[in-house]
């Protein structure tokens, strides 16, 4: 993952995270969980949706309030 990509991610996540929703009269914070990835030259949608998906749920799984960037795997072809 970029680092760049990485760095919008985590400002875009302490902008959320400095607001809030107010719902008769009960403050609810938002929370942000975000997976991160970069295109490869050789990735379909398919594979870049499914490491940005497989990085989210890391994201989740590590708790609230988080960015994962998904490791970028070369795909190798036999032959």
């Amino acid at each position: 993952v970029k680092p760049q990509a990485m760095g919008v991610a985590t400002r875009m996540k302490q902008l959320i995270l400095g607001e809030q929703c107010v719902v008769e009269n009960n403050t609810i914070p938002f929370t942000v969980s975000a997976g991160v990835a970069t295109v490869a030259p050789d990735d379909t949608a398919k594979q870049l949706m499914t490491r940005v998906n497989e990085a989210l749920l890391q994201a989740k799984t590590l708790g609230k309030n988080r960015v994962y960037g998904a490791l970028q795997i070369n795909n190798i072809h036999a032959g």
